[in-house]
């Protein structure tokens, strides 16, 4: 999983999921609409992250690695 941190760190944050088959460039057009206020975190599933390197396995794992990103604590409030 790839998440881009983009936008105005001291903004509320934002988490953009993309769709099946996807990745985190499908928000490129709104992003910069974004940007000035908000704190964004563009999600890239395993297997969509362009790495070549992950493989998607479940949502239950995606989910998973999503909530310990959450945990972690670095996206502040929602």
């Amino acid at each position: 999983m790839d998440i881009k941190r983009l936008g105005n760190p001291a903004g509320k944050s934002v988490m953009l999921l993309h769709g099946n088959l996807m990745c985190w460039r499908q928000f490129e057009d709104l992003i910069p609409y974004l940007e000035p206020d908000y704190c964004i975190h563009a999600v890239s599933f395993d297997g969509f992250d362009g790495t070549g390197r992950t493989t998607y396995t479940t949502a239950q794992a995606q989910a998973d690695q999503l909530a310990e990103y959450l945990d972690f604590g670095v996206l502040g409030s929602f």
